[in-house]
């Protein structure tokens, strides 16, 4: 309770407030995972059990690159995104769900402060796109963390100190990006993230659904 309230002051005081997507808004990152995983079995690669924990949090580049370096894959990276890309988006056709609490607690904040999106992987939004003022793709900052260029290039774009910035994260190379362009972080401690070393964070919590529970008692 009083982390969640520590939280909700620095967000008053604050000028922006940052979300991660993929695997802080939308449970997309357990079902990349799966796709990875499936992927290399298809190839008759063994995956190790700690790919959560290796790949949570980078873009879609960057994993590929990190895939190719670990694995005795003979494709290009071209052709291993155009694999993982069709298995991911098949994957996806159910719908992308969200966390839990995840629109609730983007409503709340939106609903007091300007919202942003800054993510290494852009997929839809829950349907309340219409909530963030910007959503910013590696594709269009062009460096994926843990480079700081993705936060401070929303920061510059929006015009905001980095100092009033409120940035939630799942991941330790999310952490580090926030980190890294002086912003405040709350990391989330996600299981489906894998174990993520979120100690860089200014706080972390353990679920946005907890985070908003105490908000509203």
């Amino acid at each position: 309770m009083q982390v969640s309230k520590a939280i909700h002051r620095r967000i008053e005081e604050s000028e922006l407030i940052i979300f991660d997507l993929d695997g802080t808004l939308v449970d997309t990152e357990k079902v990349a995972i799966v796709v990875m995983n499936q992927y290399l079995e298809s190839l008759q690669i063994v995956p190790t059990n700690d790919l959560e924990e290796v790949f949570a949090g980078y873009s879609s580049y960057e994993a590929i690159k990190r895939l190719k370096e670990r694995f005795p894959i003979e494709k290009s990276e071209a052709e291993i995104a155009q694999d993982l890309s069709t298995r991911y988006h098949a994957a996806l056709e159910g719908g992308i769900p969200a966390i839990p609490a995840a629109v609730e607690v983007v409503h709340y904040v939106a609903d007091r402060k300007r919202v942003a999106i800054v993510s290494g992987k852009v997929t839809a939004a829950m349907g309340i796109r219409e909530r963030f003022e910007r959503v910013f793709g590696v594709d269009e900052y062009k460096i994926s963390k843990p480079d700081p260029t993705g936060y401070r290039y929303c920061a510059t774009e929006l015009d905001v100190d980095p100092a009033k910035c409120v940035v939630f994260e799942d991941t330790k190379v999310g952490v580090l990006s926030a980190k890294g362009a002086e912003m405040y972080v709350v990391g989330i401690n996600y299981a489906s993230a894998g174990k993520q070393d979120l100690s860089g964070a200014d706080v972390v919590i353990e679920s946005l659904q907890t985070l908003y529970g105490d908000w509203q008692s």
